[in-house]
């Protein structure tokens, strides 16, 4: 593959992007599964398409796609059971950003690509802290930006 096709395979990956953080955010106002079951999908989908764009795939991708969904359907609003369990927001914003990031260890796995991943989970921890214990953004910005960070690196981390 050309230098100049993959400049496009790299792009689109961020245009796919776009789509899973649009799914994470719409699900955050209604409709709980966009957030939980399509955006998961939809993320292991890119990975899948890229890892075969790029010939690269493994069965053990399909992995991502349960620890997702798990990861996305952590409550961390005031009356979630890990608020409940953790009292403080910051731990609680912490555990469900770790969780994100942990996801993609499927990915790491296979692609040995540690210092990506433990990157992915610094970046994770610190984006899921910073904007929901800090607020420096408006709640809409704050998922997007959530699940911008969630899925850019585990895209990349496939090619």
């Amino acid at each position: 593959m050309s230098e100049n096709v993959l400049n496009y395979v790299e792009a689109g990956k961020i245009v796919w992007l776009a789509g899973f953080s649009l799914l994470y955010a719409l699900g955050g106002t209604s409709g709980k599964w966009k957030r939980r079951y399509i955006g998961p999908a939809y993320l292991t989908l890119g990975v899948v398409l890229f890892s075969l764009i790029q010939s690269n795939f493994s069965w053990y991708y399909l992995g991502f796609f349960p620890l997702l969904i798990g990861a996305t359907s952590i409550g961390y609003g005031t009356g979630s059971a890990l608020t409940k369990l953790f009292k403080h927001k910051w731990i609680v914003r912490l555990v469900a950003g770790f969780a994100l990031a942990f996801a993609s260890i499927p990915i790491a796995i296979v692609t040995g690509q540690w210092l990506m991943f433990f990157l992915h989970i610094l970046l994770c921890c610190s984006t899921s802290v910073v904007m929901g214990v800090g607020n420096p953004i408006s709640a809409r910005g704050e998922e997007v930006v959530i699940a911008t960070v969630a899925g850019f690196l585990p895209l990349f981390m496939v090619g």
